[in-house]
């Protein structure tokens, strides 16, 4: 049998090659059973596939099983030769090229491509060979396109065209990404290799499109700052500074992102050559999408001036080059003048160091300035090795300079203190002092050594000169300073310190450290009362933290230690005014004053603040006892199987445990209450699934009796209130409801506008015209239908009927009487019409496709005439066809829902404890109710299942997931859409979420708004 048929196809074969079809495969294909289409599918798959050989077979298989269907199969044999013709002449052109024009890669590329799209050969020679050539020749076009762009763009680098190398570099994001898109794009491995390759491609070419802008910033900036730079404006230098550091900043980031796509293009190859090592593929090369990609983001690494890191590297080098040279001007000019400034001897009567004291500050401010400038250079991140070390020398620079200002600045201000000051030895005590800071014993020291002349150590320290041997710019300003150390030596021998001037500064320096700590301490507790933002992993706030248990302590803390250090302070005033007669600064002991005056009111804040506090925590505590109290009752709600009680009481538990951690929180009280509210939630929606399955049953019973009787929008509602019903205790919708809503809502379709409503907006006016267009009807009877009179009453009651079915097409009332009068004005036509339209109503039942006029004319013709011939079992079928009416079950579908039962039973049998099995076993069931809704073992079964595996919705969240939740409702009533549907998006990772109706509702809300 094999062989004839096989000799059969052959020979059908050479005829078919010799004469063309006279027919489409799609003609052949018509009238063919659903088995036949369905390997014939099969077939074309495979040829879909460039799979002719096992194509072949099956048409082999298929022409021994349907030989009457041969012209078909003949079709697709008839195709795959012509592809196969197709492949012996394009590879003839390659053959061709091969011998002739080897290095034609465009050619060779273009035609081993189309032999590659008409027919995979991997595992034959030819098929290897082919790609091979394939392969070479386009790794050699993109290799001469690479270097190309890489060429072009390092030159419009060094010529600081950025953007346009930028432009350059960007045309070859795309080499190799149809190869790329073909290996994974439906591949098992789509959403780990795929995917986040093109995102981070996206990712990459809205970074590169933003540079311009960065661009243009940064250039900005860097001309602003150098233009204040060049003003000597420092107010205007600091703010342009700022501005500067927040563009490189900004520039910084957006080269980090840029870079982290290399990172990841690399991670993606890894993972790449991991998956073809697995798949015992070979080694994958650089000649693909991602590693080519890569490079053009890193470069080159032999020319720093390639790649998008060349053009942001050679911008920021470019950048740090214009400041710092201006910057050097400016700290070599004013270097020369202040060693210009300097005289020979520090105490030289007609010298000044007032000015020369600015120009050090002034000086310290440019260096200060100039290394604020050089630390930009910390943003790098990954760090550029080659601008650090270009900018080693500088940094040197600076520091050499900084060091000689300062000790310039620190010669002429201890010149300052030994002209005006006794010299004090005896070393200060810590400040603050515990107690009272033992201060009459170090004045009494202080006054015992008042004619001391010796130099402090701090001032020895000073005095020892030690700088740098590496420059020698400003020898001329170091000999100087180190005549000045000489002379200040030999001055210093012949003075003291001023011992009250010395005790005052002490109780400054005492009483300022005491301040400080207290807006140190103080700061910290309004920090504390902010509370601390908790943030999950898309960046989304969670929860604010507050913690008035902290605040008490911290307050309390502070209040014993301000009463001490004011009493302190009172001391201090008591003496100051003790040496009235003798010497006292009026700054400084105005400056006492006021660190008692600022104490005081620190004092007070605290004290307030602890009161505040205190006070939050037992309101933290009450709400905690009665989510507690809330909690026992939901527990006891839940014994006596009130539901409703139950989920209220347990959601009040929540409100009031999220109150009292808002208030105070307690990682502790946060994690127990998580746990005990989740727990009870799921108790409490296992028992009500038991309760919500049976009156769900009992709603869809009701409402396939509704169904039956055609009350559709009774049924309607009834099936809404069992979908709300079972979403109350379960997140997965219920087949059978929506197999049965989808049922009745073609139902209503068909029936919508046949009947006029009182709540419908004109139904006054078109009452009216109804009721008017009847009485002229019988008017128009009553005086003769032929008569002119009657006519012209007919004709008025159409025009009346016509301004009705102008604004509702289906009306039932109008249509009939409109064919009545039709029927009465001629009623031979009217018969002749009445035939046509049946007609073609019996036409789009036959083509199954019946309208909703459709279905309204037949209504019509059957209400004005139910006993035409065959009207009434074409309105029979018609209404089975669409659904408003339901055929008796028949033996054969009883059958098929008993099969349906069986498999379902199977897998029952077989599931034990598995959910997910015993969720399949509800496919078969939901199928087996559709053909048979009253079929008492499927409904049985299903209940018991959904008793089982239902119940999971979630009834409450986590304390954050509510509070995250809270905010994404006020975002989505604000109307911002897009930051609720992050906030949604972050709450569904968490599996538990996925069951809670309330996020899935807000979930849909979103949605709705954003499409």
């Amino acid at each position: 049998m094999f062989k004839k048929a096989l000799k059969l196809i052959l020979t059908f074969i050479i005829l078919s090659l010799l004469a063309p079809p006279l027919f489409s495969q799609e003609d052949s294909d018509r009238g063919l059973s659903e088995a036949q289409l369905l390997s014939l599918r099969e077939i074309d798959s495979l040829i879909k596939e460039t799979k002719y050989d096992e194509a072949l077979k099956e048409l082999n298989l298929y022409i021994e099983n349907n030989p009457e269907s041969f012209d078909v199969a003949q079709l697709r044999i008839q195709k795959i030769m012509n592809l196969r013709e197709d492949y012996a002449s394009i590879y003839d052109k390659v053959h061709e090229i091969l011998l002739n024009d080897p290095e034609n890669d465009e050619k060779l590329e273009f035609y081993t491509g189309q032999l590659r799209k008409i027919e995979k050969q991997k595992d034959t020679p030819l098929g290897l060979f082919i790609d091979e050539i394939y392969v070479t020749a386009r790794f050699r076009i993109n290799l001469a396109k690479m270097n190309r762009i890489n060429e072009e763009s390092s030159q419009l680098i060094q010529e600081n065209k950025y953007e346009e190398a930028l432009a350059v570099i960007s045309s070859g994001f795309d080499l190799y990404l149809d190869a790329f898109e073909e290996d994974w794009l439906e591949s098992e491995h789509t959403k780990d290799i795929f995917n986040p390759a093109m995102s981070a491609k996206t990712h990459l070419t809205n970074l590169t499109e933003s540079f311009s802008e960065y661009s243009i910033r940064l250039s900005s900036a860097v001309n602003k700052y150098i233009s204040a730079i060049n003003a000597e404006d420092l107010t205007m230098v600091n703010r342009a500074f700022a501005e500067v550091k927040n563009e490189f900043t900004e520039y910084s980031a957006l080269r980090s992102s840029i870079y982290g796509t290399a990172i990841e293009f690399n991670r993606i190859f890894n993972l790449c050559k991991e998956v073809a090592r697995k798949n015992g593929e070979d080694e994958l090369t650089d000649a693909s999408f991602l590693p080519f990609i890569q490079r053009f983001v890193t470069g080159k690494s032999d020319n720093r001036y390639t790649g998008v890191m060349g053009v942001l590297n050679t911008q920021w080098e470019n950048s740090m080059k214009l400041m710092t040279g201006v910057l050097k001007e400016k700290m070599d000019a004013k270097m020369l003048a202040l060693q210009k400034e300097l005289p020979q001897r520090i105490f030289d009567k007609n010298f000044n160091p007032e000015k020369a004291l600015w120009m050090t500050s002034d000086l310290k401010d440019w260096n200060r300035i100039s290394m604020n400038t050089s630390n930009l250079n910390s943003l790098l991140n990954p760090e550029i090795q080659e601008i650090l070390d270009k900018m080693e020398k500088w940094n040197q620079y600076i520091a050499y300079e900084t060091q000689l200002s300062d000790y310039t600045e620190g010669l002429f201000n201890l010149k300052a203190q030994i002209s005006d000051n006794s010299h004090i030895e005896v070393s200060r005590p810590e400040i603050p002092a515990q107690s009272e800071l033992a201060s009459s014993d170090y004045v009494n020291k202080l006054l015992s050594i008042l004619d001391s002349g010796d130099l402090t150590d701090s001032q020895r320290k000073l005095m020892v000169f030690n700088f740098s041997e590496n420059i020698t710019d400003w020898w001329e300003i170091e000999t100087k300073l180190k005549n000045y150390v000489n002379q200040i030596n030999d001055y210093m021998e012949n003075r003291t310190i001023n011992t009250y001037k010395e005790i005052f500064a002490y109780w400054e320096a005492a009483d300022s450290s005491y301040l400080k700590d207290a807006e140190t301490r103080h700061s910290t507790i309004e920090k504390t009362l902010l509370g601390s933002e908790r943030h999950d992993e898309d960046g989304n706030i969670t929860f604010t933290e507050f913690y008035p248990s902290k605040v008490q302590a911290l307050c309390s803390s502070l209040e014993t230690d301000l009463k001490k250090e004011i009493a302190v302070i009172d001391k201090q005033i008591k003496q100051a005014q003790a040496f009235a007669n003798n010497l006292i600064q009026h700054s400084t002991y105005n400056k006492i004053l006021e660190a008692r005056e600022k104490l005081a009111a620190y004092l007070d804040s605290s004290i307030a603040k602890k009161t505040e506090s205190e006070e939050q925590i037992r309101l933290s505590e009450r709400y905690k006892k009665e989510a507690e109290n809330r909690y026992t009752q939901a527990e006891r709600a839940l014994k006596q199987k009130n539901f409703d009680t139950a989920r209220t009481r347990l959601s009040d538990a929540q409100t009031n445990y999220l109150r009292s951690l808002e208030i105070n929180f307690d990682l502790a009280l946060q994690t127990e209450s998580d746990a005990k509210l989740a727990a009870l939630g799921a108790r409490i929606a296992q028992g009500e699934n038991k309760i919500v399955v049976e009156e769900v049953r009992n709603l869809k019973k009701t409402a396939w009796e509704q169904y039956y009787s055609q009350n559709f929008e009774q049924a309607s509602k009834l099936l809404s209130e069992a979908a709300e019903r079972w979403q109350s205790t379960n997140i997965e919708n219920d087949e059978e409801i929506e197999y049965l809503t989808r049922i009745i809502n073609t139902a209503l379709s068909m029936k919508t506008g046949r009947t006029l409503h009182p709540s419908d907006a004109l139904y006054p006016e078109m009452s009216q015209l109804l009721s008017g267009a009847g009485k002229d009807y019988e008017d128009g009877i009553k005086l003769g239908p032929n008569t002119e009179k009657g006519k012209a009453k007919l004709q008025k009651a159409k025009n009346k009927l016509e301004k009705v079915l102008l604004v509702y097409s289906y009306n039932e009332e109008a249509r009939e009487l409109n064919m009545k009068i039709d029927q009465k004005i001629d009623p031979v036509k009217f018969e002749r019409e009445f035939a046509a339209q049946v007609a073609e109503i019996q036409k789009a039942y036959n083509s199954k496709t019946t309208t909703q006029e459709t279905y309204a004319k037949l209504l019509d013709l059957y209400e004005l005439n139910p006993k035409y011939k065959g009207l009434a079992a074409l309105k029979d079928n018609i209404e089975y066809q669409i659904g408003i009416k339901r055929k008796p079950v028949d033996k054969t579908e009883q059958k098929e829902a008993d099969n349906l039962v069986k498999q379902a039973q199977d897998l029952i049998a077989k599931a034990g404890r598995d959910e997910e099995l015993l969720k399949k076993a509800l496919i078969p069931l939901d199928k087996a109710l559709e053909k048979n809704p009253n079929d008492v073992q499927a409904m049985k079964l299903k209940d018991e299942i959904q008793l089982r595996v239902g119940g999971k919705a979630a009834v409450v969240l986590s304390a954050e997931d509510e509070n995250l939740f809270q905010m994404a409702t006020t975002d989505y009533l604000n109307g911002n859409y897009r930051s609720a549907k992050s906030k949604v998006d972050s709450l569904l990772k968490k599996k538990t979420n996925q069951n809670s109706a309330k996020i899935l509702k807000l979930q849909k809300q979103i949605e709705a708004q954003l499409s």
